[in-house]
């Protein structure tokens, strides 16, 4: 007969045991060579000092599994940074001045420099922009459109950044409305928003709401 302390004593090795052959066959199974190389053979890894930009990107297995699907990223410098935002900010006032206040191509320009001001950390200045973006955008434009989804999607990654989850949620779910009915469930700004707000929902640790999106 096996008291108590004896018997719980088994019970967690045979817990530790099945844990630790779980793990060894996970690490086994995802410990094959990568498909392509890490690292020249023949050279050292360049060093570059430029900015990467990355349009369309896909990955598919060869069992047919998508794991990217027209991914789109950039990264730039500091001081590209810096030239885009005087380039946009020129370009933002000519356009203004010849075109009008609340012409779609003035106002799609404040929302590229929104953004360069996201990248840079500067929040406080995208957000302004942000909103008052969409003012004009009500305004002068009237309708909905990809402008006014991409600063609504904007501001709620500001607003949950900075602690707001309630906000950004709100912010997001007019976004997704917005792009569902003018762009359509499977737009790839549509989805671009649907991820955006499956990220708060994880951050904010609702899984409930977030495996369904």
């Amino acid at each position: 007969k096996l008291y108590d302390p004896w018997k719980e004593l088994i019970e967690f090795y045979q817990v530790y045991q099945d844990g630790s052959v779980n793990y060894k066959r996970t690490m086994e199974f995802f410990d094959v060579m990568p498909e392509h190389a890490i690292e020249p053979e023949d050279r050292k890894p360049l060093d570059l000092d430029g900015s990467v930009e990355v349009k369309d990107m896909s990955f598919v297995t060869d069992t047919g599994i998508r794991l990217l699907d027209r991914i789109n990223l950039s990264y730039m410098k500091k001081d590209d940074l810096v030239e885009q935002e005087a380039f946009l900010r020129g370009s933002f006032e000519e356009y203004a001045q010849k075109l009008g206040p609340g012409h779609p191509i003035t106002l799609r320009c404040m929302t590229y420099l929104g953004f360069v001001y996201m990248e840079q950390g500067r929040n406080e200045e995208a957000k302004s922009l942000f909103t008052e973006c969409l003012e004009r955008y009500v305004r002068f434009v009237g309708r909905s459109g990809d402008i006014e989804i991409a600063c609504l999607t904007a501001l709620g990654g500001i607003s949950v950044g900075e602690g707001h989850f309630k906000e950004g949620e709100s912010q997001f779910m007019k976004a997704l409305e917005l792009s569902r009915y003018h762009l359509g469930e499977n737009n790839r700004m549509t989805l671009s928003v649907i991820l955006s707000l499956a990220s708060h929902y994880m951050e904010m640790g609702d899984l409930e709401k977030a495996e369904p999106l």
